[in-house]
């Protein structure tokens, strides 16, 4: 696998590791002079020169912007778009060395199925190639999703400063993650585009592109679950470094390369988390998409253990591949020849610490979409209780989403006592 990222597309939005209270202490300084020097960009700031709001950018050719600028543009193109009222709930860029071609339900923040419109024949869209990949957060064509009180769901493309409706969005759940389906308006006051790729350069990012000089670069402003245990969501800027960079350009780091994303809390500045692990870069057009499951994820033999009235079958994650998160897997619990579902069964998933990342209830043969957003690692946990005193055999089936295709199947029944 690796965000194996498609081809041409910089691994997507894979989220785990809340940050170390000892990394967040080190970065806070240094994201709290971001925050209040560098990062806001008022919305009426659309010109696309260097900005005295922006101290310290590099100068850029003008067909460049940051969030904050081209949201204008895009508010404006929505509020004129039927099926509203429109608010903004994501937004995404893709920068790198050469054109970048992303299949239409990959290219903005949600991830969700998209509906071409006006264009029904319209598959993906092109982001352009960048003479320089500076990491300081402007692109030259940014996405904007927007969901409507009414549950609809609208994409909005600003290329140059031109926008247009690439098309409506399916928010329900499953094949829409549940965030954006809930998801509030993005504020107005918020940490734009540069001050989160500045805080990633000091962060990491400036190493990384030394290293990777055809690195691409993806920015995602999405909705996840704030740190702790209050299940709140808040806006996050997700900022994905790809060492592999453009297919072409793979083999100049011999199929393998760094992946490196950081997570910044969009109103504060507050780093989140950072993710670092090693990838295989696409093999130009012959990598195969979607991406075999089996190949990404692999299980360790289940072991069942009981606690009173309850059965817990446990399986832990033996290899996973580059930043595969639950929110790219869902889950059902299959019964095996005649055997009832059982009532109250759930699935949790554990990080080796023994910290609950989520849980879904299992009380029915369906599929239920694991909506954690943190990074699966090897020695994770699935754990499924059941009743003890319920009969019957299960196998507990884990499905690919998104770009990935397949499934696992953990028989549940032939679990080593402990």
């Amino acid at each position: 696998m690796g965000a194996a990222p498609p081809p041409e597309l910089p691994a997507r939005r894979r989220r785990r590791f809340y940050a170390r209270l000892a990394l967040m202490a080190a970065a806070a300084c240094v994201g709290l002079v971001l925050f209040l020097a560098t990062v806001f960009v008022p919305p009426f700031l659309h010109a696309r020169s260097p900005s005295a709001a922006n101290p310290g950018l590099p100068e850029t050719d003008l067909a460049n912007a940051s969030f904050s600028q081209d949201r204008v543009v895009a508010e404006s193109w929505a509020a004129n778009v039927s099926g509203g009222p429109w608010v903004l709930v994501g937004g995404e860029a893709i920068t790198s060395p050469v054109p970048v071609s992303v299949p239409l339900d990959d290219s903005g923040a949600s991830g969700c199925p998209l509906i071409p419109q006006p264009y029904p024949s319209r598959s993906s869209v092109a982001f352009p190639g960048l003479s320089v990949v500076d990491g300081f957060g402007r692109a030259p064509l940014w996405t904007y999703d927007f969901a409507s009180t009414a549950g609809g769901g609208l994409r909005v493309a600003v290329d140059d400063g031109n926008a247009s409706t690439l098309g409506l969005l399916d928010l329900s759940p499953p094949d829409c993650p549940a965030a954006f389906s809930g998801a509030v308006a993005v504020p107005e006051a918020l940490l734009d585009s540069t001050g989160a790729g500045a805080a990633a350069l000091s962060l990491g990012g400036e190493s990384f592109l030394a290293s990777y000089p055809d690195a691409s670069i993806s920015y995602a402003l999405e909705p996840l679950l704030e740190p702790g245990a209050g299940g709140l969501l808040a806006d996050a800027w997700n900022v994905t470094f790809n060492g592999c960079g453009p297919a072409s350009m793979a083999g100049s780091y011999d199929g393998y390369a760094e992946l490196w994303t950081i997570w910044l809390d969009a109103r504060t500045g507050a780093l989140e988390a950072t993710n670092s692990s090693v990838i295989s870069c696409p093999a130009g057009s012959e990598v195969p998409l979607p991406y075999p499951l089996g190949e990404d994820l692999t299980f360790n033999h289940p072991v069942a253990s009981a606690s009173g009235e309850t059965l817990y079958v446990n399986t832990s994650v033996a290899a996973v591949c580059c930043g595969l998160t639950p929110s790219n897997l869902s889950a059902a619990l299959h019964p095996v020849g005649d055997a009832p579902i059982p009532a109250h069964a759930t699935l949790a998933i554990l990080d080796s610490t023994g910290g609950v990342d989520c849980t879904a209830a299992m009380d029915a043969e369906a599929v239920f979409p694991l909506d954690c957003s943190n990074p699966l690692l090897a020695g994770d946990l699935f754990s499924v209780a059941l009743p003890a005193s319920g009969n019957g055999q299960y196998e507990l089936a884990i499905d690919g989403l998104w770009e990935f295709d397949g499934e696992i199947d953990i028989p549940l029944y032939a679990a080593s006592p402990v």
